[in-house]
């Protein structure tokens, strides 16, 4: 339905070389203030070799051609300690477990197009699997947020502790949802805002999250909201679910990418800095 955005402009480079510049700062998982490293998002395990080009979401939208960052195996963020990232590289491995499952189950299906189901599944350890996507989502902030200590903030406080291991009650303040992300786009967004305007602000308003990569797409809003543009096509994802699964019929592809395009229910609150996108410098899909 449309957009709200914040220090939107426009230059020949994508502005996200502007956030990518810093050593020291506060460690957006463990809040301590110290060296920073680099971290990939979405985890190097689960993207294609390769350059890749990044540049924010405003200016993916918009018609004027800019050139993106380079980089490798997707957007990177100097955000996190060694520590943080080390201990997110434990959670990648059951990332990258489901990934590959996925990826072949999709292939198998892809092969076989008469099949009479569109559904594939997979075993999760939902809790290490979510632990390590929030985590990668954290990251993936303008390293303008590494510069402040307050970690206060009612949305991303509980997501902090979840990955640390100190809480064990993220379902009382957050919902995961997630449903099958057909593109090579990649999309890291660590804060904005969605509101179904179908609903009553009290289900329809709420703070978001989210990490979309090839083959699922990731969404972290707060506890009891509800988006109808994609109602229909999402799972919930608990920390206790033992499976997990995709629809992959071809006529959900349209609101794959909800809330960033072709949206008619909801307007987005957005700052430019905190949605990144990446995608192949060859294919540009």
């Amino acid at each position: 339905m449309g957009f709200v955005c914040e220090g939107y402009s426009m230059s020949k480079i994508s502005q996200r070389i502007k956030y990518t510049r810093i050593d020291n700062g506060y460690c957006q998982i463990c809040g301590k203030y110290q060296k920073l490293s680099q971290d990939h998002v979405p985890p190097k395990c689960v993207t294609l070799p390769g350059a890749v080009e990044q540049k924010l979401i405003t200016e993916v939208m918009g018609k004027k051609s800019i050139k993106g960052v380079k980089a490798h195996h997707g957007s990177v963020f100097k955000t996190i300690c060694s520590v943080c990232n080390n201990n997110l590289s434990i959670f990648d491995s059951e990332i990258k477990r489901v990934t590959d499952k996925l990826n072949s189950k999709i292939e198998g299906f892809i092969r076989n197009p008469f099949s009479a189901y569109s559904f594939i599944s997979e075993d999760i350890d939902a809790k290490n699997y979510l632990r390590g996507i929030v985590g990668h989502v954290l990251a993936a902030v303008p390293n303008i947020a590494c510069q402040k200590g307050n970690f206060e903030a009612p949305f991303f406080e509980p997501l902090r502790r979840f990955v640390i291991g100190t809480n064990d009650d993220i379902e009382k303040t957050h919902a995961f949802y997630y449903w099958f992300y057909p593109h090579r786009m990649n999309v890291a967004g660590s804060s904005f805002s969605i509101f179904d305007v179908s609903l009553p602000k009290e289900k329809g308003l709420s703070m978001a999250a989210c990490l979309y990569f090839y083959p699922v797409a990731i969404l972290i809003v707060e506890n009891g909201k509800e988006f109808s543009e994609v109602y229909d096509i999402a799972y919930k994802l608990t920390v206790n679910d033992k499976k997990l699964y995709l629809n992959l019929n071809g006529g959900n592809f349209g609101r794959s990418i909800f809330p960033f395009f072709s949206i008619k229910n909801t307007v987005v609150a957005l700052h430019k800095a905190f949605i990144t996108v990446s995608y192949s410098a060859v294919n540009k899909d």
